[in-house]
This record gives structure tokens, C-alpha cells and sequence, in this order.
């Protein structure tokens, strides 16, 4: 199986393989931010907190890809629907 059998499946047209590679590497990101904090903080926090915490770190880390894309002109779905590269 190589990679571009891996990208098969898109979900609106983005490969859901980039998708989740990109989330497991944020969520790796988020978990080791989230335990090390100073230990008052930790008591105040819930799940809500952990999830919009999580959504918004994989949003910026898709803003930071997008950039990449852009910088190194690479056709990307994203980039073309934003209109930020010529399909």
C-alpha cells in the first residue's frame, strides 16, 4: 500500500490519512501542554476546557500547513478553496 492508496479518501476533498496524521501529531502537542501546567491551575479545568483547547490548537496547526502550502506552492484542496493557489 503506498501513499497515494492512503490518500484515496477525502473528506470535502481533503485526504482524511493528512487530516488525521495532522490531528494525532496536535493532539500529541495539546496532551503534553495540557499535564504541564502549575499544579493550582490543574484543579479548575474541565472537559469543555480540554475539547475547545484541542479544536482550536487544530485549527492554528491547519492555518500553520496552509502556510507551508502556500509558502512552498503546493497545490493543496484547502488552498484552492481559500483561492490562495491556481488549481
Amino acid at each position: 500500500m503506498d501513499i497515494t492508496e492512503l490518500r484515496k479518501y477525502k473528506f470535502f476533498n481533503m485526504a482524511i490519512f493528512d487530516l488525521v496524521g495532522t490531528f494525532v501529531i496536535i493532539w500529541f502537542i495539546h496532551l503534553y501542554m495540557w499535564m504541564n501546567i502549575p499544579n493550582e491551575n490543574k484543579k479548575n479545568r474541565n472537559y469543555i476546557q480540554y475539547f475547545v483547547s484541542l479544536l482550536l490548537l487544530f485549527i492554528t496547526g491547519l492555518g500553520i500547513g496552509l502556510i507551508f502550502h502556500y509558502m512552498f506552492k503546493i497545490n493543496s484542496a484547502l488552498s484552492r478553496y481559500l483561492g490562495l493557489l491556481n488549481a
